[in-house]
């Protein structure tokens, strides 16, 4: 990165400013891919306590804080630095949660019930259109509220959860 900023520096001190933009936008191509990467790896965790209360039908405080915490990260790193616009817009989420419940069923497995379950059948008892739904409501909430209000609606949002009424 050291060198591509100086290499920038240079190309705009010589004078060349097509190579400067084009310098610019692959910079831009790596930092949005680093992004979604990093988004990518925290909606994985934020998948995994969905998937565990729908299977065990109960929600445990340690899986609304890894929920919570996630949940948080995805809003962090969607909105980016001072940018205005989000990484990934309201309405484009679906294929990123199907891959993120596809990467989430082997640690499901593990953690689910104990570990009793293989990732197979997991997936077999595991209602995906379900947990697209949900993680779609929680994301959606990230668009348009700040950290204290967003905390308040989780909550909310917690109890419709399988097992959350108790919450």
């Amino acid at each position: 990165m050291t060198q591509q900023l100086m290499d920038l520096r240079n190309s705009l001190l010589d004078g060349r400013y097509e190579d400067a933009i084009t310098m610019l936008d692959c910079l831009e191509a790596s930092n949005r891919r680093t992004m979604l990467h990093q988004i990518e790896h925290n909606l994985v965790r934020f998948v995994l306590p969905l998937i565990q209360s729908q299977i065990e039908q109960q929600i445990t405080n340690h899986l609304v804080a890894d929920l919570w915490q996630s949940l948080r990260n995805i809003q962090k790193l969607n909105r980016g630095d001072s940018q205005p616009t989000h990484y990934i817009n309201e309405d484009e989420w679906a294929p990123y949660i199907e891959e993120a419940i596809e990467d989430a069923i082997r640690p499901a497995a593990v953690l689910v019930c104990g570990g009793i379950y293989s990732p197979s059948s997991l997936s077999e008892q595991l209602d995906r259109t379900l947990v697209t739904l949900m993680a779609q409501d929680f994301l959606r909430l990230t668009y348009t509220n700040s950290t204290k209000n967003l905390s308040e609606l989780v909550d909310k949002r917690i109890k419709q959860l399988p097992g959350g009424e108790k919450y």
